[in-house]
């Protein structure tokens, strides 16, 4: 991820190499993260036609990172998507399947594809953002990992990185009021982690002073459509 990263999402397959019978727990993965429409967005947004993202990428893969890094013009947010295979042949991967080489094919000839090294493959429309991550694979410009502070971004299936200062950056170049008045509300980098535990999905959030959590108050989401693809309850808006 290029420095001037300004969001960082990073999903991975479960940590348990075991099944559901052998220890009582659910063997996790990325496909089981509860975002069916963001997933099918990722595959509209980057060119998955002939694969499904949720029934043939995901279980291929150990790994997905998606990141926003403004435009070259610093005008716009680019989007990219990093995708780390697994090897058809790894021992003890309990989703490997012999198409996982199918899927990896595929995705080498998606017109939107950089291949990394051999199984890591970034994805995105702009070309100038595909070229700023292989620089950063070649050493050429700073990686983002030098900004993050790795006690705080906790073990989980899914883990969030976001940098203040790169956002401060990016909208300070905007033209719109809201867009301003935000950059004082983020005043340190976000930390955030899901994971799974108890068959309950739990967010450990450090950092961001306008997301200290509430002590009271009724959950709202009972009003929400079926549909929805994220949730934030007991959030105390007192500070804003």
């Amino acid at each position: 991820a290029p420095v001037d990263s300004i969001l960082y999402v990073q999903a991975r397959n479960s940590i348990w190499p075991w099944s559901t019978s052998l220890l009582g727990r659910h063997n996790y993965s990325l496909s089981d993260l509860p975002f069916e429409n963001l997933f099918n967005q990722l595959a509209n947004d980057f060119g998955f036609k002939d694969l499904s993202f949720a029934d043939q990428i995901l279980p291929s893969v150990d790994q997905v990172a998606f990141l926003l890094l403004p435009s070259q013009d610093s005008l716009n947010l680019e989007r990219i998507l990093i995708l780390k295979l697994k090897r058809p042949f790894k021992i003890l991967c309990l989703k490997c399947t012999e198409a996982n080489e199918e899927v990896y094919n595929s995705l080498i000839k998606n017109p939107n594809s950089l291949e990394i090294s051999k199984g890591i493959i970034a994805f995105s429309l702009s070309e100038s953002a595909l070229a700023r991550v292989k620089a950063v694979n070649q050493g050429l410009i700073f990686s983002l990992g030098s900004q993050v502070d790795t006690k705080k971004l906790k073990s989980g299936l899914l883990r969030l990185y976001l940098d203040s200062n790169n956002l401060k950056s990016f909208f300070k170049q905007s033209q719109y009021l809201a867009d301003k008045v935000f950059t004082h509300l983020i005043n340190q980098d976000i930390y955030l982690t899901l994971d799974n535990k108890n068959n309950q999905w739990t967010f450990n959030l450090e950092g961001g002073n306008i997301l200290n959590q509430s002590s009271g108050g009724q959950p709202l989401v009972e009003y929400l459509p079926n549909d929805f693809n994220f949730f934030v309850s007991r959030v105390n808006l007192g500070g804003i």
